[in-house]
């Protein structure tokens, strides 16, 4: 198979100091730029099939600017299910939607200068010589991240009062569920140079020490990383995994103050250092650039095919309840490599339980917070235990609860219908450890 490839890539870092969004108890503007938000594209195409890879330093893209962004693709024949927009995640950039009001203010002017620079990049890339590429597929495994939920039999004191147990409470969680393999795709030439670059890790980027600092969290340090490698200007794309109940494996030192937390609301993850950040982001992108030198890559061949379907979010959510969801769908998109490969896209921060529901295994790449992204999609499992992902997220996005009955299957029966797999709800989600 013939694949041909142009990329692209650009700054979207705030020019004046407003707040920013992923802390809702964060109102101040940002004092300082650690690290330059970007967003960063690759048009890859067959002989059928053009795919346009869109990803971008921001906590979500939002139904606004997804929109705008799907009709200026199309302009150039980019048909909405072929472009796949890909938040990194990151919990410091500002926000750039509306209807998550509790996650971070949003504002105008920034979005402006957004919604133009992500217009400008879909611009450049659309315009420049497609050159011919090899894709290569490289997979490593970590112990680099870890799941966040974690049983706990005690009373725990919340903002909503005393709640007694059993209680799901965010903090390592080491025998949890979680998709701890680095993916990547590299294109590179005839002469083997990178155009481009695509690589997926399932970890929260919100351990940044500086919370009033701008910054791409650990994908804005990997890339420089791998630009090292390739090129300075090398564009890369980032997809985030199923990160929904996942974090990086960090362990700080309790201070004063977090001892006496868990005395009240149970054990926790607690702040790093700057170094220790530093070292494990670090550890990221040394185990993506072993993987990509010298872990075994496969060169693609299969022929791209790209499908994409929704899912209402009255199957999810009750209508009466929450009307802004009416005539609303969570979206998922398809991509095949033929047999080689296939990557789901989520609108949607997936937890974990998911990759054994969808049947995840070698050749499966599974990605969220693509598009619009409307909130948690926990598995049944979890909203029964509780917790932040099980249902307290809900008030945080705008929501209310519960989910409703069955929506797990009504999720799997939209991944069947796409095609190329037979997922099936699994007997049981693994529970986590019970812990005192």
């Amino acid at each position: 198979m013939r694949y041909t490839c142009a990329s692209a890539h650009v700054n979207i870092t705030p020019i004046e100091p407003i707040p920013l969004a992923g802390f809702g108890a964060r109102t101040q503007a940002w004092q300082a730029v650690a690290s330059p938000l970007e967003a960063n594209a690759i048009l890859l195409s067959d002989d059928r099939t053009r795919v346009l890879f869109v990803s971008a330093d921001l906590l979500y893209f939002g139904a606004r600017l997804a929109s705008v962004l799907e009709r200026h693709a199309e302009k150039f024949g980019i048909a909405a299910e072929c472009l796949i927009l890909s938040a990194s995640h990151t919990h410091f950039a500002p926000a750039a939607e509306r209807t998550k009001s509790l996650l971070g203010a949003y504002d105008e002017e920034f979005n402006r200068f957004l919604e133009k620079q992500l217009i400008h990049l879909i611009d450049t890339v659309m315009s420049t010589a497609v050159k011919e590429v090899t894709v290569r597929a490289s997979r490593a495994a970590t112990d680099l991240n870890i799941n966040r939920r974690r049983r706990w039999l005690l009373p725990t004191l919340t903002r909503k009062g005393l709640r007694m147990p059993p209680n799901v409470v965010r903090a390592p969680t080491p025998d949890g569920p979680m998709d701890s393999f680095i993916d990547a795709l590299q294109f590179l030439d005839a002469g083997g140079k990178a155009i481009g670059a695509v690589w997926k890790f399932a970890s929260h980027p919100v351990n940044f020490p500086e919370r009033l600092c701008v910054s791409a969290e650990f994908p804005g340090r990997v890339r420089s990383r791998l630009r090292q490698l390739f090129g300075n200007d090398t564009p890369i794309v980032f997809w985030q995994g199923f990160a929904g109940d996942v974090r990086p494996r960090l362990s700080g030192k309790p201070s004063w103050k977090d001892r006496i937390r868990a005395l009240r609301a149970g054990p926790s993850f607690v702040a790093v250092s700057i170094d220790q950040w530093q070292e494990w982001s670090d550890r990221v992108a040394d185990a993506l650039i072993s993987a990509l030198r010298d872990g075994g890559y496969r060169a693609l061949s299969g022929e791209l095919s790209i499908s994409s379907t929704g899912v209402p979010l009255s199957l999810l959510l009750d209508e009466d309840a929450n009307p802004q969801i009416r005539n609303k769908s969570m979206l998922i998109q398809r991509l095949a490599f033929g047999e080689d490969i296939v990557v789901l896209f989520f609108g949607a921060e997936v937890c974990s339980p998911y990759l054994q529901m969808l049947g995840a295994d070698a050749r499966t790449i599974c990605v969220g917070y693509t598009g619009d992204v409307f909130g948690y999609l926990p598995s049944e499992g979890q909203v029964r235990e509780g917790g932040y992902e099980g249902g307290d997220f809900l008030s945080q996005f705008g929501l209310v609860g519960p989910m409703r009955a069955g929506f797990e299957r009504a999720v799997l029966e939209a991944v069947r219908r796409l095609g190329g797999f037979s997922p099936a709800v699994a007997q049981s989600d693994r529970q986590p450890p019970t812990v005192l």
